[in-house]
């Protein structure tokens, strides 16, 4: 179940049906820094989930805080080797 309601509001929330779990969207986000020796194992494992999982992912985001190695090189090429941008 999920709960709607305005921040602010003296109305009382109000039930919105929910999806199914399995029908739900969702995003990745993997926070790194110096992660050159760990990152291209990290999106490997993403990509070897099943289909049914891949198709409910919107997307993957990779916050890099300025890693000064070669953080942003590997992902550049696994995206690259997998037709992703």
């Amino acid at each position: 179940m999920v709960l709607k309601f305005r921040p602010g509001s003296s109305q009382p929330a109000t039930r919105v049906p929910s999806q199914k779990m399995q029908d739900r969207k969702f995003a990745i986000t993997i926070p790194c820094y110096k992660s050159e020796s760990t990152i291209a194992e990290t999106l490997a494992g993403i990509m070897e989930q099943e289909e049914a999982v891949l198709q409910r992912v919107v997307c993957v985001v990779i916050a890099d805080d300025v890693s000064p190695d070669g953080t942003l090189m590997w992902c550049g090429a696994f995206g690259n080797a997998n037709g992703r941008p």
